[in-house]
């Protein structure tokens, strides 16, 4: 009937999550025996809620009841994801850029990896290309219709792209949860900005690198702007979507 009949917080590093549901009561219309489930997921830091696909799994040793049942227990497999549409307004020449989403089917290879090809495929019209080159943080980089040793794209890579105009670039995919830990090498990262949202980066707070300001010898943008934890000192305001940052850890 719509209403909240039990929860549980998931911290997007945990396999599995215990979930109380709920059996109605003389005040609550909850759940009552052979009632059908129902799931949402809330995503805390982005303040947006949104449906969620689920299914129970056949198990070996049990049964798996898919609604309500007094005093039972089933395992479920939930699987929470929004969808966005990220655009991108480029400028003439160099610009360093990151996605907040994991690109959608039609970026990616048999394998289900998203390719290069197919990610800058928007900006190659019939006889030029918009885009001159783009690279990665390992020195690998990709020519349009020429040579390309980076191959996959990285979701929790940003990109240095370079183009002859002003362009806007358009893709699709599945949300990547705010919080996802980014891996990140001793020395220089170029890091994507994953939250749909602006976050302050200016001292003495940093308030975008959270607990990992100590680890964070200089991060810089792609305007000019710095920040040096460490010397209390920061030009940059808010990091914002779309872009994607440099930054040097210990």
């Amino acid at each position: 009937d719509g209403e909240l009949a039990g929860g549980a917080v998931w911290n997007y590093v945990q396999d599995d999550v215990k979930l109380q549901a709920y059996g109605a009561d003389d005040d609550h219309a909850y759940f009552q025996n052979g009632n059908e489930f129902s799931f949402m997921v809330w995503d805390f830091e982005a303040d947006v809620e949104y449906d969620a696909e689920f299914a129970f799994p056949e198990l070996e040793d049990q049964e798996n009841p898919d609604r309500w049942v007094a005093d039972g227990e089933s395992w479920v497999e939930i699987m929470g994801f929004s969808m966005d549409w990220p655009v991108i307004e480029f400028n003439q020449g160099w610009n360093l850029f990151s996605l907040w989403v994991t690109p959608g089917v039609e970026y990616q290879n048999e394998d289900g990896e998203p390719t290069i090809e197919a990610m800058i495929a928007q900006f190659e019209l019939e006889d030029v290309s918009l885009l001159n080159i783009i690279k990665d943080q390992d020195g690998h980089f990709a020519i349009p219709g020429r040579f390309d040793n980076i191959v996959v794209w990285d979701p929790m890579q940003a990109y240095y792209a370079n183009f002859n105009e002003a362009v806007a670039g358009e893709w699709d995919g599945r949300t990547i949860p705010a919080q996802t830990p980014i891996p990140l090498e001793g020395g220089w990262n170029y890091v994507p900005y994953l939250p749909s949202y602006e976050l302050d980066a200016s001292s003495p707070d940093f308030a975008v690198l959270g607990d990992f300001t100590e680890f964070v010898i200089i991060a810089r943008d792609d305007h000019g702007g710095f920040m040096v934890p460490i010397e209390d000192f920061s030009t940059m305001g808010d990091w914002t979507p779309g872009e994607g940052y440099q930054i040097a850890v210990s």
